[in-house]
C-alpha cells in the first residue's frame, strides 16, 4: 500500500513538474536559441512540406524540424513537445532573420481532433510574432507571373494585398505541383515561414488558394477599357521574337479576347503588317503614327463603342534628340457617351544608364509643363511604354524621371501607382515599364477607374512568342447615380481615410462596379489610405450599406 502510494505521489509530483514547465509558445520564442523548451499545440502542417512541421497555440507559432515526429502527427492533432531551439536561414548570420525550429524533438502528448485556428492578416502586418502561424490574407495578387501550372520544383512568387507586398513559396513536397495557378485575386491561407530576412506565406494545399468571385458584369455601354502594349518589335523578321507568325497569332488572340475598346501599342516596326492586323480584327480600325522612324506607335479603335475625331502628333518643337529623336505622342481624339476626350501615346527612350534616364527626365518635363499649361482642363489621358517606373528609377541611385507627374496629385491621376510600389512588374525583367497618367480634371467625371497588369491565358508563351512586355489595362466606369452612405444606420464615421467604427464588425469593400478590393473581420478601423482617390461600396457584417468617396 505504501509503495502505491509512492508511486502516485511521485506520478503526481512529476506531472506537477511538467506541467510547469510547459510554456506558451510566444514565450518559448524569447529563449535563447539551444534552449530546451517544452512546448503545447495544434498541428497546422504535418508531412505536407516533407520537414518542418508547424504547431501553434493561442499565442504564437513555431516550425518543428524532426524527422520522426513527421511521421507521428497529422494536422489538428494537439501534441506536447520538448526541442531545442535554432534559427534556419538566417541572414548573415542576423538572430530573427532566418525561422525559429524546435529541433531534437521529443513528442511526449498528442491528441487527435483538435480545432485550428486561422489568423485574419494583411501581408503589411506580417512580422516576428506571427511567424509559425497559420494565417488567412484576403484579396491577394500575383506582382509578376510567369507560370500558368505551379512547377514540380519549389519556387517563390512575389504577391501584394491592399496592404503591401510579400512572397509565396511553394514547397515542391505539396499538392500544389502541376496544378493550374489562379490568374485572379485570391485568398491565402498559408503557414508564416521566414528565409534570410523574407518572410514568406507556405500554402499546404490546393484550397488553401481559393480565386475570388468574378466581379459584376458592367454594361458595355458603360465602360471605357484601354490597353497599353509594347509588341517588341512587331513584323520585323530580323528581330526576337524570330516567328513571326506565332507572334502575329498571339498578338491577334490576345487583343480579341480582351477585347479593348482602344489599345496603345508601341514598337510596331512593319506598318503592313500592322494593317493586316486591324484589317483582321473586324471590329477596329487601326491608326499608326505619322512618323519617320523604324518603332511606330499606333492605335486600335472599336468603332462600335468610340467615334474618332482627330488624330495628330503633339509637343513637335522640341530638341532633334528628344521623344527617342522623333517618336512624338502619338494624340488620339475622340468621343464616347458624348463626351470629349484626348488620349497620347508614348515610346520613351529605353536604356539603363544615367544619360538614358536624363534624357527620359528631360523629356517627362517637356511633356508635364506642356500638359500643366495648355491641356489642364482638358479630359486627357497619356499611356504608353514609359521605359521607366514612377517610384523608383531603373536606373539605381537616381529618382524617377516621372516624379514631377506623382507629386503633382491635384493635377496629375496615376491609377496603377499602386501596383509599382508593390513590386508589380510589366516587362519581362521584372520592372514596371507601362503607365497611365491621367489629367485631374477626369476626376469631374462620374466615373470609377482601375488599372490592372492583363495576364494572357499561356504567360509563358507570351513572354517566348509575341512580346516581352505584358500588356497594362485601365478601366474607366461611368456611374451616373450617387448614393448617399447610410452614416447613422451603419455606425459609422471616417476621419483621416480610416473608417472607424462603434463596434467590432466584418467590412468588405468593392470598387463601384464589383471588384473586391479587401477584407477585414471584427474589426473597429479601417485604413482606405491604399486607395487612390474614388469611391468605393462597403458592407457592413454581410449587407451593403453604401457609397464612400475616399479623398
Amino acid at each position: 500500500m505504501k509503495r502505491i502510494f509512492c508511486f502516485i505521489s511521485v506520478l503526481g509530483i512529476w506531472m506537477g513538474v511538467l506541467r510547469a514547465q510547459v510554456l506558451d509558445i510566444a514565450d518559448a520564442r524569447q529563449q535563447p536559441p539551444g534552449s530546451v523548451v517544452t512546448v503545447s499545440g495544434v498541428v497546422t502542417v504535418a508531412q505536407q512540406f516533407g520537414n518542418p512541421a508547424f504547431i501553434q497555440d493561442r499565442t504564437a507559432g513555431i516550425a518543428v524540424y524532426d524527422f520522426d515526429f513527421i511521421q507521428q502527427v497529422q494536422i489538428g492533432d494537439s501534441v506536447v513537445v520538448r526541442g531545442t531551439l535554432s534559427e534556419f536561414g538566417q541572414q548573415n548570420g542576423q538572430p530573427g532573420s532566418g525561422l525559429l525550429e524546435l529541433t531534437d524533438v521529443t513528442l511526449m502528448q498528442k491528441v487527435s481532433g483538435a480545432r485550428i485556428d486561422t489568423l485574419a492578416v494583411s501581408l503589411a502586418a506580417i512580422d516576428e510574432t506571427i511567424e509559425g502561424r497559420l494565417v488567412r490574407i484576403d484579396s491577394v495578387f500575383w506582382t509578376l507571373l510567369r507560370d500558368d501550372f505551379f512547377p514540380a520544383e519549389s519556387r517563390n512568387y512575389g504577391i501584394f494585398d491592399p496592404t503591401g507586398a510579400g512572397e509565396i513559396r511553394v514547397d515542391n513536397n505539396t499538392e500544389l505541383g502541376g496544378k493550374r495557378i489562379p490568374h485572379t485575386p485570391f485568398d491565402l491561407i498559408g503557414v508564416v515561414s521566414q528565409y534570410r530576412g523574407q518572410y514568406q506565406i507556405m500554402p499546404r494545399f490546393v484550397t488553401d488558394l481559393q480565386p475570388l468571385p468574378p466581379r459584376q458584369a458592367v454594361p458595355d455601354s458603360q465602360r471605357l477599357t484601354l490597353v497599353t502594349w509594347n509588341l517588341e518589335w512587331f513584323g520585323d523578321p530580323n528581330r526576337e521574337p524570330s516567328d513571326d507568325a506565332a507572334q502575329f497569332a498571339g498578338v491577334y488572340a490576345l487583343i480579341d479576347s480582351v477585347n479593348a475598346d482602344i489599345y496603345l501599342l508601341q514598337e510596331v516596326a512593319n506598318p503592313t503588317v500592322f494593317q493586316q492586323l486591324a484589317d483582321s480584327l473586324a471590329r477596329y480600325d487601326g491608326y499608326l503614327a505619322p512618323y519617320d522612324q523604324e518603332l511606330r506607335t499606333g492605335y486600335l479603335v472599336k468603332r462600335s463603342e468610340i467615334t474618332v475625331l482627330d488624330t495628330n502628333l503633339l509637343f513637335t518643337a522640341a530638341p532633334s534628340d528628344a521623344w527617342a529623336w522623333g517618336r512624338y505622342p502619338f494624340h488620339l481624339v475622340f468621343r464616347w457617351r458624348g463626351v470629349r476626350l484626348h488620349v497620347l501615346n508614348l515610346h520613351m527612350k529605353s536604356g539603363t544608364n544615367l544619360e538614358d534616364q536624363q534624357l527620359r527626365w528631360r523629356d517627362a518635363m517637356i511633356l508635364y509643363n506642356g500638359l500643366s499649361s495648355r491641356w489642364s482642363d482638358s479630359l486627357l489621358i497619356v499611356g504608353g511604354d514609359w521605359n521607366d517606373d514612377f517610384d523608383e528609377s531603373i536606373v539605381p541611385g537616381v529618382p524617377s524621371p516621372y516624379e514631377a507627374f506623382v507629386a503633382d496629385s491635384g493635377n496629375f491621376i496615376v491609377p496603377d501607382y499602386w501596383l509599382s510600389v508593390r513590386g508589380v512588374g510589366t516587362h519581362r525583367g521584372g520592372s514596371f515599364l507601362d503607365h497611365f497618367v491621367m489629367m485631374g480634371v477626369m476626376r469631374t467625371l462620374p466615373i470609377q477607374w482601375q488599372a490592372g497588369v492583363v495576364l494572357p491565358s499561356s504567360v509563358e508563351r507570351n513572354f517566348a512568342t509575341v512580346s516581352d512586355h505584358l500588356p497594362l489595362q485601365l478601366e474607366l466606369v461611368w456611374q451616373p447615380s450617387t448614393v448617399i452612405p447610410e452614416w447613422e444606420a451603419a455606425k459609422i464615421r471616417v476621419l483621416h481615410k480610416q473608417l472607424l467604427l462603434e463596434r467590432p464588425a466584418t467590412i468588405r469593400i468593392y470598387t463601384l462596379w464589383g471588384q473586391h478590393i479587401g477584407t477585414w473581420r471584427r474589426v473597429y478601423r479601417v485604413d482606405l489610405s491604399f486607395l487612390p482617390p474614388q469611391p468605393v461600396v462597403y458592407v457592413l457584417n454581410g449587407r451593403q450599406r453604401g457609397i464612400l468617396m475616399v479623398r
